[in-house]
Parts: structure tokens; C-alpha cells; sequence
């Protein structure tokens, strides 16, 4: 029971870990128009807000997909699970909460730092 407990932790943050990766390399190619905006006057928080929300609408959207995906599938995993149904409120609201908050870390890091630098340094590409 506790190597299951540690397959699913190690699940989680290898889900986390890919969302991240995926969002900070998204916020990372658009330095360039962070550069621009910042370029033409646009303040750091509203730079980053505009960053992260164009990031987070498509994290909803997979999110929304893949549990309408879970509950659809829940009949084959019923069988397999112990003690939890495939179709927990709870569970699914956890895991969703939490790949949210990484991919919240993920979108917003990234562009704070890219609104922070200078914006003719973004332009070069340096």
C-alpha cells in the first residue's frame, strides 16, 4: 500500500513537473513580446497578469478535459482502486487544485523575471 502511495506521489509530481516545464518554456519564447509591451509602457504586474491568464485558460481547459475524461473512464478503474472511487469529488479536486498552483508558479515566475529585465536586452534576444 505505501509503494502504491509513492508511485502515485511520484505521478503527481512528474504530471507537475511536465506542466511546468511546458508553461515556464512557453513564457521563456515570448520575451520578446514581453519586451515590446514593456517597451511601450505596460507595468510588470499587468504584464504578468496577461501572461499568466493566457497560460492558465489552456491549463482549465486540460483540466476540465481530463476529468470529463476520468469520469467517463471511472468503470474500468473501479475495479482497481481500494478504498476510493474513481469518481471522488475530493481526489479529482486535489489533483486539479494542485497541477493549478504549479502551473500558477509556472506561468507567473517566468514572466516576472522576463517583465524585470531590460526591455532592449528582450529585443536582442540575449
Amino acid at each position: 500500500m505505501i509503494l502504491l502511495l509513492w508511485f502515485g506521489i511520484c505521478a503527481a509530481i512528474l504530471a507537475a513537473s511536465g506542466v511546468h516545464s511546458v508553461i515556464a518554456e512557453t513564457m521563456v519564447l515570448r520575451q520578446t513580446e514581453i519586451a515590446i509591451k514593456t517597451a511601450l509602457g505596460a507595468r510588470r504586474p499587468r504584464l504578468v497578469r496577461d501572461m499568466a491568464s493566457g497560460a492558465l485558460v489552456f491549463v482549465l481547459a486540460g483540466e476540465a478535459i481530463g476529468i470529463v475524461s476520468m469520469a467517463l473512464a471511472a468503470p474500468l478503474f473501479a475495479n482497481v482502486l481500494y478504498a476510493v472511487s474513481p469518481r471522488d469529488p475530493a481526489v479529482l479536486a486535489s489533483a486539479a487544485a494542485f497541477l493549478f498552483i504549479v502551473s500558477l508558479i509556472a506561468a507567473t515566475r517566468p514572466a516576472w523575471i522576463a517583465s524585470a529585465g531590460n526591455p532592449a536586452r528582450g529585443l536582442r534576444g540575449d
